[in-house]
C-alpha cells in the first residue's frame, strides 16, 4: 500500500533515499485527495489477466483508451542517466499522469498547496493519479527499478513542462490546476439553470470559489465517464478528489457545510433539522405549485385552470404560514441567513417577479420584508443580480427587521369593542371569512388592472419569442427483454440502435443477466420530449418481435 510523507528538503542524502524528517510527517490519502493525487490498489500479484481486467474496468470508468509499460532498469531502458536526472527535475504535464506499478518501487514528489514537497512511495499494486498542472517529479529508489502500465486518455506522450520555464506558471492547464486547488468542486449543469442557484448563493456566504462545468444537454452528459460518475443527471457536481454528487439540494447542502462553523447550516441539531423543514417545504409544495402557476406562462406546460386554481391556492396557504412564522423572525431559522432562507428565497423569486403583484403582495407584509432582505444582500446580487417586483421598476429597499412587527393581541387581551357590538363584530368576521384575494370593489380598478395585465403579457409574451427556447430533455434508461438465452444480442442492439428519430440520442449499454441464462439489453438514450415519444420508441423495438419479447422503461429523468 502506499504511504506519503513530507520530503525533507534540507536532508543531504541521495534522492533515492526516504529524506524523510524526524520526527516523520506522515501525509494521508485525504491530504493527497485535496490537491487532486488519487490513489487506488489493484493486486497485481495475482497476474495479467487479473489486473488487465480490473485496468480495463478502471480505463472505462475514466476514458482512459491507450496504455504502455515502461520499464525502468539501467540495463534496459535507453539512456538511464539522462532520463533519471529528467524525471526528478520539477515540471509538470498537461494530462493526467497515471501510473499503475507492475512490479519494482520508486517515489513520486509532489507539491501541495503551501508549495512543499510531498514523497509518496510507491510499489507493486499502487495506481496514482497525479493531475494536470501539478508540479511533481519522480525518482528511483534504492532498488533502482521499476516496471510501471502509463494510461492515457488519448495518444501515448510524455511531454515535461519544466517549472523553471518563465511560461509555465502561464501554462493553461497550469493555471486551471490552480484554480481547481482554490476551489469548493466543479458544477457541471447548462448555461442560466436556476436549480444551481442557491449552490452558487451559499458559496457566496461561504466566500468560496466554484467552478462551473458547461454541460450541453444530450452530448456532455452522454458520455461515457459522465454517466459514470453522475448517472447522466444535471447539475451535477465533482470535487479534486474525485468526489461526486448529483441533485441541486445535495450540491447546495456540501457547499453550505464546506466551510467549518458556517452559519448556513444553524448552530444546532435543531436549527439544522428545521433548515430541513423548510428545504422539505419547497420540494412538497412550493416546487409543485410554482409548475402547476408559472410554467404555462413561460409556454414549458399546457395551460390547466383547475391545476393553476390550486396552485394559487396552496401557495397563498405557505405564504400565510411563513408570514405568521415571520412576524416575530428576522430570518426562518435564526438571527442569520441559513440554506432555508436561500432556498425558499430562490424558489420565490419567480413568484415575485411574475405573478405577485401589488394587491396579492399585500397580504403578506411579513414574507415580503424577510424577502426584500434576503435578495438585497450582496450574496444574492453576485448571482442573480437587482431582483424587480412585479409592478415595479426596481426592488424597494428591505425593510427593518421582523421585530418592528409585534404579535397581533389575542381576544382575551385586546380592547374589546366587539363585546358592546356583538353583531358587527359577527358580520365582520363573517365577510372576513369570505374575504377573496383577488375580489375588487372597484369594478373600474379590476378593468384597468386587467387591461394591465394583458399588456405586461403581449410584452412578455413578444419578448419571449425573441428569444430562443429551452430544449426540454429527459434520460430515458430502457430494458430489452429477449425471448430467450439463444437470441443474438448483439443483432437485438443493432436493431435498437438503428432506430433513428430526430432529437434521439443513444448512449452506453450493458447487458445484465435475468436469470436461466437469459440477459436484457440495458440501454441509454437521451431525448428531446416534444420530438421523441417513449411509448412510440418503445413499440419501434418490440416491432423486432423475433428478437424482443418486451421493453420496460428502467429509467427517465427529465435534464
Amino acid at each position: 500500500m502506499v504511504s506519503a510523507w513530507y520530503f525533507n528538503s534540507e536532508s543531504k542524502h541521495d534522492q533515492r533515499e526516504l529524506n524523510q524528517y524526524s520526527p516523520n510527517k506522515p501525509v494521508s490519502l485525504e491530504e493527497l485527495g485535496k490537491i487532486g493525487v488519487l490513489y487506488d490498489f489493484i493486486d497485481a500479484s495475482l497476474g495479467e489477466a487479473y489486473y488487465s481486467k480490473q485496468i480495463d474496468e478502471f480505463s472505462k470508468k475514466r476514458g482512459y483508451k491507450n496504455r504502455d509499460v515502461i520499464n525502468i532498469h539501467k540495463d534496459t531502458f535507453p539512456n538511464y542517466d539522462e532520463k533519471i536526472k529528467t524525471f526528478f527535475e520539477e515540471h509538470l504535464h498537461e494530462d493526467e499522469e497515471i501510473r499503475f506499478i507492475l512490479s519494482g518501487s520508486g517515489y513520486f514528489d509532489v507539491r501541495d498547496k503551501a508549495d512543499k514537497w510531498i514523497r509518496i512511495a510507491v510499489s507493486q499494486g499502487d495506481l496514482v493519479i497525479v493531475p494536470a498542472g501539478i508540479y511533481h517529479r519522480f525518482t528511483l529508489d534504492t532498488k533502482n527499478n521499476i516496471i510501471a502500465m502509463r494510461l492515457f486518455k488519448e495518444v501515448p506522450k510524455w511531454t515535461p513542462i519544466n517549472r523553471d520555464i518563465p511560461t509555465t506558471e502561464q501554462n493553461p492547464h497550469r493555471t486551471e490546476y490552480k484554480t481547481q486547488l482554490n476551489s469548493v468542486g466543479k458544477i457541471w449543469t447548462y448555461p442560466n439553470n436556476p436549480r444551481v442557484a442557491k449552490a452558487l448563493v451559499a458559496a457566496q456566504y461561504n466566500k468560496l470559489h466554484v467552478e462551473i462545468g458547461h454541460v450541453d444537454v444530450g452530448k456532455t452528459n452522454a458520455t461515457e465517464e459522465y454517466l459514470f460518475k453522475f448517472g447522466g443527471q444535471v447539475p451535477a457536481f465533482e470535487t479534486l478528489d474525485g468526489f461526486t454528487l448529483t441533485g441541486a439540494n445535495a450540491i447546495a447542502q456540501y457547499i453550505a457545510s464546506a466551510t467549518p462553523g458556517s452559519q448556513l447550516c444553524g448552530n444546532s441539531t435543531k436549527e439544522a433539522a428545521r433548515i430541513q423543514q423548510f428545504i422539505s417545504l419547497v420540494d412538497y409544495d412550493l416546487a409543485p405549485a410554482q409548475a402547476a402557476w408559472l410554467f404555462p406562462i413561460l409556454g414549458w406546460t399546457p395551460k390547466d385552470a383547475d391545476a393553476t386554481k390550486k396552485a394559487i391556492e396552496d401557495t397563498k396557504r405557505v405564504l400565510k404560514a411563513l408570514n405568521e412564522h415571520l412576524r416575530d423572525h428576522t430570518y426562518l431559522v435564526n438571527e442569520a441567513v441559513t440554506l432555508a432562507d436561500i432556498t425558499v428565497a430562490l424558489t420565490l423569486l419567480n413568484f415575485y417577479r411574475m405573478v405577485f403583484d401589488e394587491k396579492f403582495r399585500a397580504e403578506f407584509k411579513n414574507v415580503n420584508r424577510w424577502f426584500l432582505t434576503c435578495v438585497n444582500q450582496p450574496e444574492f446580487i453576485a448571482v442573480i443580480g437587482k431582483v424587480e417586483l412585479l409592478g415595479s421598476k426596481a426592488a424597494p429597499a428591505p425593510v427593518a427587521a421582523a421585530a418592528a412587527a409585534p404579535r397581533a393581541k389575542s381576544p382575551a387581551r385586546a380592547a374589546s369593542p366587539a363585546k358592546k357590538a356583538p353583531a358587527a363584530a359577527a358580520a365582520k368576521k363573517e365577510e372576513e371569512e369570505d374575504f377573496d384575494l383577488f375580489a375588487s370593489d372597484d369594478e373600474e380598478e379590476d378593468a384597468e388592472k386587467a387591461a394591465l395585465v394583458a399588456q405586461r403579457l403581449k410584452e412578455y409574451n413578444e419578448k419571449k419569442a425573441a428569444k430562443p427556447k429551452p430544449v426540454a430533455k429527459s434520460m430515458v434508461i430502457l430494458d430489452v427483454k429477449p425471448w430467450d438465452d439463444e437470441t443474438d444480442m448483439k443483432a437485438l442492439e443493432a436493431n435498437v440502435r438503428g432506430i433513428e428519430m430526430p432529437g434521439l440520442v443513444w448512449g452506453t449499454s450493458k447487458l445484465q443477466a435475468i436469470g436461466y441464462g437469459i440477459k436484457k439489453l440495458q440501454i441509454t438514450a437521451v431525448v428531446e420530449d416534444d420530438k421523441v415519444g417513449v411509448d412510440d420508441l418503445s413499440e419501434q423495438i418490440e416491432a423486432f418481435e423475433d428478437l424482443v419479447q418486451s421493453v420496460d422503461v428502467a429509467s427517465f429523468n427529465k435534464l
